[in-house]
């Protein structure tokens, strides 16, 4: 399961820190709502690329357990789409200068 998360920093500070984010605590399983206390655990972490600008930095994700289901979890950074190594920034810059194009084709036919 993915839980997206909001750090409140940006992909080169979250690269920066590595490791040492602020990663959430749980009060009860995502999936089983079991007390997470004693329940959940970090289970490692895994690198995954991300792309901003001109730039590929790996981080990591940090991945728990809870030992009364046996369910894993990742959790992203906020700035990323699960699945895609693009930025969401990135992503959105695309589509906004693939739009102006597409206006600008349609206009210059008018």
């Amino acid at each position: 399961m993915i839980i997206l998360h909001d750090f409140g920093i940006s992909l080169e500070e979250y690269a920066i820190n590595g490791k040492k984010n602020k990663f959430p605590t749980f009060d009860k399983c995502p999936n089983c709502n079991c007390v997470a206390s004693g329940n959940l655990h970090r289970h490692g972490y895994y690198w995954r690329n991300a792309i901003a600008e001109e730039k590929e930095v790996k981080i990591p994700i940090c991945r728990i357990i809870c030992l009364s289901c046996k369910k894993t979890f990742s959790i992203i950074p906020d700035f990323l789409i699960p699945y895609f190594q693009h930025s969401l920034e990135i992503i959105l810059k695309r589509i906004e200068q693939f739009l102006e194009s597409m206006c600008q084709v349609f206009l210059d036919r008018v």
